[in-house]
């Protein structure tokens, strides 16, 4: 959505393969009762891949403070842009899990 906005039309496939998302990751520990296998880089890292192989400007705010946060969606999306967020998991009262995923 937020490529559509700019006028770049481009499939899931090509934006997976643009922002270098395959990677092979093997960890096989002593503490681990078996080889762990990974195939794909984090979430982040694809957007910023993506954004290099595109040329495009990528802007992050980051904040701790809530009305920071809401004031940093709010305005563009005032101003009729759409904006991407990232949240963790963790941090979410519906989600059950107490993991830091996101």
């Amino acid at each position: 959505m937020l490529l559509r906005h700019q006028g770049i039309g481009l499939s899931e496939p090509m934006l997976f393969g643009l922002g270098s998302g395959l990677s092979f990751l093997y960890w096989d520990s002593k503490a681990m009762g078996f080889p762990f296998l990974a195939g794909r880089v984090r979430p982040f890292d694809l957007t910023r891949n993506l954004a290099t192989a595109l040329d495009l400007q990528l802007q992050v705010l980051e904040t701790t403070s809530p009305r920071k946060a809401w004031a940093n969606v709010a305005a563009p999306l005032d101003a009729g842009h759409p904006v991407g967020l990232q949240l963790d998991s963790y941090h979410l009262d519906y989600f059950t899990s107490s993991v830091h995923f996101g």
